[in-house]
């Protein structure tokens, strides 16, 4: 029965119109995204050639650190890392004083603290396993660091390409969610469901898995189009690159796996937005409350509460695990994996908790 329900769900939400729409703006922000950056490239090709036909990118070994800052680059050598070690170690202990000193205003920055241990533990890690004298790139802020390529490849250029169209299905997400339950309250029909033999848990999970299958839909679609473009029109360069998670986690692999960390944290956004507009629909009856909420409402109060110190405990921040993947350049101080794992837990949890119950008990009259 519960299937047949689902079905129902699915097809009830689908919108032609809307999925048109969607698909329309999504292609030609990709197309225009993929004409500005290959321009880019051109210009960049241009200029390190200087019409010679001759690639003027770093070449492999060039640009290796020389003791007095840390750069990523593609050769690191055992002199200059243990140098290094040293030097985050002496910073690590000015920032812990400088936060101890500033207490609760620290939590209102970046967090300088966790950097230094991300650097200071990047470094350990090229000097316990002994990654000296290698062609080796490092993951950080949404970039590969070390590449020989000055330009666009196709890996970041998906990347990008991807996290633009994040909002895009986020608002059809929310449009397919928030207006699950608020459409059959205003058009009546939910009573006529409710005379079915199935309860109003089964019906709340029907509409609920109809539309986070919609919005996976839309966001896995848009990433096939997104990786087919990437690979047809930007090159493909490969390089072992060093990645790092939660400021701890390191491992060593091919560049083109900042794609996973990208569609796997940018999914997670997507549904959890998705999940909110479903809940906030179904407790308010109101679709368009549902549908802005997530989109501006949450965002709005949580710039709001990132200025007071509280940002890590909020959704907005919670949701965002790129910050945690090499994604993002900025962190709220305090932040970390844990936290925001439990915070997208209790938030997303509870309100779906509340919607559930809120249905299973309301008056549908």
């Amino acid at each position: 029965m519960f299937k047949a329900l689902y079905a129902g769900e699915l097809k009830k939400q689908t919108n032609v119109k809307t999925v048109v729409i969607m698909a329309a703006i999504a292609l030609v922000i990709l197309i225009i995204l993929a004409a500005v950056f290959d321009s880019v490239n051109e210009m960049i090709f241009e200029t390190n050639t200087g019409g010679l036909g001759v690639s003027g990118g770093i070449l492999p070994g060039e640009g290796a650190g020389d003791g007095t800052s840390f750069r990523e680059t593609w050769n690191y050598d055992e002199t200059t890392v243990t140098a290094e070690i040293a030097r985050c170690e002496y910073m690590l202990k000015m920032l812990e004083a400088e936060k101890e000193e500033a207490g609760f205003d620290y939590y209102r920055n970046n967090d300088s603290v966790y950097y230094m241990r991300a650097r200071l533990a990047l470094l350990e890690y090229i000097r316990d396993n002994e990654l000296y004298d290698r062609d080796l790139a490092v993951y950080t802020n949404g970039t590969v660091a070390g590449m020989s390529s000055a330009g666009v490849t196709a890996d970041t250029f998906c990347v990008f390409a991807l996290s633009s169209l994040v909002f895009l299905v986020i608002i059809y997400g929310a449009i397919a969610a928030g207006s699950a339950y608020p459409d059959e309250f205003r058009q009546g029909t939910v009573k006529l469901l409710l005379l079915r033999p199935v309860s109003r848990n089964a019906l709340t999970g029907a509409k609920l898995l109809a539309a986070l299958t919609h919005v996976s839909a839309a966001y896995f679609g848009c990433f096939l189009v997104a990786v087919a473009l990437s690979y047809a029109v930007f090159p493909v360069e490969h390089a072992e690159t060093l990645y790092m998670f939660n400021g701890g986690a390191i491992t060593v692999a091919d560049n083109a796996a900042q794609i996973g960390i990208a569609l796997a944290c940018n999914y997670v956004t997507v549904l959890v937005y998705t999940s909110l507009a479903f809940a906030i629909g179904a407790l308010t009856r109101n679709k368009v409350f549902a549908i802005i909420t997530p989109v501006i409402l949450i965002e709005v109060l949580g710039a709001i509460l990132s200025m007071s110190g509280l940002g890590r405990f909020f959704i907005s921040d919670a949701a965002n695990w790129a910050q945690f993947a090499g994604l993002n350049s900025t962190l709220i101080g305090g932040a970390n994996f844990f936290i925001a794992l439990a915070m997208t837990v209790l938030y997303t949890g509870g309100a779906l908790t509340a919607a559930f119950l809120v249905v299973g008990q309301k008056d549908v009259a």
